[in-house]
């Protein structure tokens, strides 16, 4: 059960601290802020680095690769429906003529 403490700063929302017992949905809390494609710095200190870099680093390298692959998955649905469109027309211009 995940914990969620949102931080405000004059009364606003600035962001949250999701406190979870693994770093399994941190690839889910990465992809409801919205970063998709932009570049991002994490940073930490020389105690908790060695201690959880390399499990962040896994689960942020698992999203990426995930998110490739959604990508990839729509532009082959675009291309398939350019190529259907493409072959209607090529057709009714076939049957026109």
């Amino acid at each position: 059960m995940s914990k969620c403490i949102n931080v405000k700063y004059e009364g606003k929302p600035l962001y949250n601290i999701v406190i979870e017992q693994s770093f399994d949905k941190l690839a889910e809390e990465f992809d409801k802020l919205g970063v998709t494609g932009r570049k991002l710095c994490i940073v930490s200190d020389s105690n908790v680095a060695p201690l959880y870099a390399k499990h962040i680093e896994e689960q942020l390298l698992n999203l990426h690769l995930y998110l490739k692959l959604a990508r990839l998955t729509r532009i082959l649905i675009q291309l398939k429906m350019y190529m259907s469109f493409l072959l209607r027309t090529i057709l009714i211009e076939k049957i026109c003529l």
